[in-house]
Protein backbone atom coordinates (compact mmCIF):
# COMPACT_ATOMS: atom_id res chain seq x y z
CA UNK A 1 0.00 0.00 0.00
CA UNK A 2 1.45 3.36 -1.03
CA UNK A 3 1.21 6.57 0.96
CA UNK A 4 -0.07 9.82 -0.50
CA UNK A 5 3.32 11.39 -1.40
CA UNK A 6 3.29 9.44 -4.67
CA UNK A 7 0.40 8.32 -6.79
CA UNK A 8 -0.30 4.61 -6.53
CA UNK A 9 0.68 3.77 -10.12
CA UNK A 10 4.10 5.45 -9.77
CA UNK A 11 4.68 3.50 -6.58
CA UNK A 12 3.68 0.21 -8.20
CA UNK A 13 5.85 0.89 -11.26
CA UNK A 14 8.93 1.74 -9.16
CA UNK A 15 8.58 -1.39 -7.05
CA UNK A 16 7.97 -3.54 -10.12
CA UNK A 17 11.03 -2.19 -11.92
CA UNK A 18 13.31 -2.77 -8.93
CA UNK A 19 12.99 -6.54 -9.38
CA UNK A 20 12.07 -6.88 -13.06
CA UNK A 21 15.16 -8.89 -14.02
CA UNK A 22 15.36 -11.32 -11.13
CA UNK A 23 11.77 -11.75 -9.96
CA UNK A 24 10.77 -14.19 -12.74
CA UNK A 25 13.65 -16.46 -11.70
CA UNK A 26 12.62 -16.70 -8.03
CA UNK A 27 10.75 -19.57 -6.38
CA UNK A 28 7.05 -19.00 -5.74
CA UNK A 29 7.47 -19.78 -2.02
CA UNK A 30 10.15 -17.12 -1.68
CA UNK A 31 8.16 -14.53 -3.64
CA UNK A 32 4.98 -15.20 -1.63
CA UNK A 33 6.79 -14.53 1.64
CA UNK A 34 8.54 -11.49 0.19
CA UNK A 35 5.34 -9.97 -1.26
CA UNK A 36 3.46 -10.60 1.97
CA UNK A 37 6.16 -8.78 3.95
CA UNK A 38 6.41 -5.85 1.52
CA UNK A 39 2.62 -5.62 1.30
CA UNK A 40 2.48 -4.55 4.92
CA UNK A 41 4.64 -1.48 4.30
CA UNK A 42 3.87 1.86 2.65
CA UNK A 43 5.62 2.96 -0.54
CA UNK A 44 8.00 5.46 1.06
CA UNK A 45 9.14 2.90 3.63
CA UNK A 46 9.56 0.27 0.93
CA UNK A 47 11.60 2.46 -1.40
CA UNK A 48 13.68 4.43 1.11
CA UNK A 49 14.70 1.91 3.77
CA UNK A 50 16.10 -1.57 4.08
CA UNK A 51 12.61 -3.09 3.67
CA UNK A 52 13.65 -5.17 0.66
CA UNK A 53 16.60 -6.65 2.52
CA UNK A 54 14.57 -7.27 5.66
CA UNK A 55 11.73 -8.93 3.76
CA UNK A 56 14.17 -11.04 1.76
CA UNK A 57 15.86 -12.24 4.95
CA UNK A 58 12.49 -13.01 6.53
CA UNK A 59 11.38 -14.98 3.46
CA UNK A 60 14.66 -16.94 3.32
CA UNK A 61 14.12 -18.25 6.82
CA UNK A 62 11.00 -20.07 5.65
CA UNK A 63 12.51 -22.11 2.80
CA UNK A 64 15.27 -24.65 2.11
CA UNK A 65 17.13 -25.37 -1.15
CA UNK A 66 15.27 -27.58 -3.61
CA UNK A 67 16.82 -30.78 -4.93
CA UNK A 68 17.63 -28.98 -8.20
CA UNK A 69 19.40 -26.21 -6.27
CA UNK A 70 21.36 -28.68 -4.13
CA UNK A 71 22.39 -30.63 -7.25
CA UNK A 72 23.56 -27.42 -8.92
CA UNK A 73 25.71 -26.52 -5.90
CA UNK A 74 27.23 -30.01 -5.79
CA UNK A 75 28.09 -29.96 -9.50
CA UNK A 76 29.20 -26.31 -9.39
CA UNK A 77 31.55 -27.15 -6.53
CA UNK A 78 32.99 -30.14 -8.44
CA UNK A 79 33.54 -27.93 -11.51
CA UNK A 80 35.26 -25.20 -9.49
CA UNK A 81 37.52 -27.69 -7.70
CA UNK A 82 38.34 -29.24 -11.08
CA UNK A 83 39.31 -25.75 -12.28
CA UNK A 84 41.59 -25.26 -9.26
CA UNK A 85 39.30 -22.78 -7.54
CA UNK A 86 37.83 -22.63 -4.08
CA UNK A 87 34.09 -22.87 -3.51
CA UNK A 88 31.74 -22.09 -0.63
CA UNK A 89 28.98 -24.69 -0.84
CA UNK A 90 27.07 -23.19 2.11
CA UNK A 91 26.94 -19.83 0.34
CA UNK A 92 25.76 -21.51 -2.85
CA UNK A 93 22.96 -23.34 -1.02
CA UNK A 94 21.87 -20.11 0.66
CA UNK A 95 21.66 -18.29 -2.69
CA UNK A 96 20.01 -21.01 -4.78
CA UNK A 97 17.19 -21.61 -2.32
CA UNK A 98 15.53 -18.37 -3.48
CA UNK A 99 15.50 -19.41 -7.13
CA UNK A 100 13.20 -21.67 -9.14
CA UNK A 101 14.17 -25.15 -10.31
CA UNK A 102 14.18 -23.88 -13.90
CA UNK A 103 16.80 -21.27 -12.97
CA UNK A 104 18.87 -23.87 -11.10
CA UNK A 105 18.79 -26.10 -14.18
CA UNK A 106 19.98 -23.20 -16.36
CA UNK A 107 22.90 -22.81 -13.97
CA UNK A 108 23.43 -26.57 -13.99
CA UNK A 109 24.03 -26.40 -17.74
CA UNK A 110 26.95 -24.06 -17.06
CA UNK A 111 28.88 -26.51 -14.88
CA UNK A 112 30.30 -28.27 -17.94
CA UNK A 113 31.52 -25.06 -19.59
CA UNK A 114 35.20 -24.14 -19.90
CA UNK A 115 36.74 -23.04 -16.60
CA UNK A 116 37.00 -19.42 -17.71
CA UNK A 117 33.28 -19.33 -18.56
CA UNK A 118 31.58 -21.17 -15.68
CA UNK A 119 31.23 -18.31 -13.17
CA UNK A 120 29.91 -15.80 -15.72
CA UNK A 121 27.55 -18.40 -17.18
CA UNK A 122 26.07 -19.28 -13.78
CA UNK A 123 25.75 -15.60 -12.84
CA UNK A 124 23.91 -14.91 -16.10
CA UNK A 125 21.54 -17.82 -15.49
CA UNK A 126 20.67 -16.28 -12.13
CA UNK A 127 19.98 -12.77 -13.46
CA UNK A 128 23.51 -11.56 -12.73
CA UNK A 129 23.25 -12.57 -9.10
CA UNK A 130 26.89 -12.56 -8.05
CA UNK A 131 27.10 -15.82 -6.20
CA UNK A 132 29.01 -16.95 -9.26
CA UNK A 133 32.05 -15.45 -7.55
CA UNK A 134 31.74 -18.01 -4.77
CA UNK A 135 34.99 -18.81 -3.09
CA UNK A 136 36.19 -15.24 -3.48
CA UNK A 137 37.49 -14.22 -0.07
CA UNK A 138 40.21 -12.25 1.66
CA UNK A 139 41.63 -15.18 3.63
CA UNK A 140 45.07 -14.89 2.02
CA UNK A 141 48.00 -14.14 4.33
CA UNK A 142 48.39 -10.78 2.53
CA UNK A 143 44.84 -9.65 1.65
CA UNK A 144 43.91 -6.17 0.44
CA UNK A 145 47.50 -4.90 0.32
CA UNK A 146 47.37 -3.53 -3.21
CA UNK A 147 49.06 -6.58 -4.77
CA UNK A 148 47.20 -9.55 -6.21
CA UNK A 149 48.82 -12.48 -4.38
CA UNK A 150 46.76 -15.53 -5.44
CA UNK A 151 48.85 -16.72 -8.38
CA UNK A 152 46.00 -16.40 -10.87
CA UNK A 153 46.00 -14.47 -14.15
CA UNK A 154 47.40 -10.97 -13.69
CA UNK A 155 48.63 -11.62 -10.15
CA UNK A 156 51.78 -9.98 -8.85
CA UNK A 157 52.70 -12.87 -6.55
CA UNK A 158 51.75 -16.48 -5.96
CA UNK A 159 51.64 -16.48 -2.16
CA UNK A 160 48.07 -17.69 -1.57
CA UNK A 161 45.42 -20.02 -2.93
CA UNK A 162 43.49 -18.89 -5.99
CA UNK A 163 40.48 -16.75 -5.06
CA UNK A 164 41.70 -15.86 -1.55
CA UNK A 165 42.85 -12.27 -2.27
CA UNK A 166 39.54 -10.97 -3.61
CA UNK A 167 40.03 -7.28 -2.83
CA UNK A 168 43.24 -7.14 -4.86
CA UNK A 169 42.53 -9.76 -7.54
CA UNK A 170 38.76 -9.60 -7.94
CA UNK A 171 36.53 -12.67 -8.24
CA UNK A 172 38.27 -15.71 -9.75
Amino acid sequence: MCDNTEDEQTCINEITNLNAVRAPKYRCEYMQGFVSCIGGKDCVTTLNTSAFSECSTESLLLIAPTNAGATLCMDYQAAMVNCGRTFDNAECLEVVKTFSDATAMQGQNCTTAACVDIVDCVAAAFGDTQFGAVGCSDTCTYPADGDCDDGGPGSTFSLCDLGTDCTDCGPR
